[in-house]
């Protein structure tokens, strides 16, 4: 049975994920206390989860996610003040 690494970043819900070719990626949410904006990337090859840059919005909760081609996009969701309309381009 293979073992998954675990998730390096902070338990969390409403966070979005997208995936780009092989690779996952998970960031934003909320704990119930904090909302993040931390993002990462999860590597099946090598079982490995890394940090990347954080999303450049707001920390945000129940934003959306998809990918495109070779491009992840995030957008809108609510942080701490109010709903967000923005959407933002992920390049790996």
């Amino acid at each position: 049975m293979d073992t998954k690494d675990r998730f390096r970043g902070v338990g969390r819900n409403y966070a979005v994920g997208f995936s780009i070719g092989t690779k996952g990626y998970i960031g934003t949410g909320t704990n119930g206390a904090s909302y993040f904006k931390d993002f990462w990337e999860y590597n099946p090859v090598g079982n490995t989860w890394t940090q990347k840059t954080d999303f450049g919005g707001t920390a945000r909760r129940m934003a959306v996610g998809f990918s495109i081609g070779t491009k992840g996009y995030i957008g809108t969701g609510l942080d701490a003040v109010s709903y967000t309309k923005d959407f933002w381009e992920y390049c790996p």
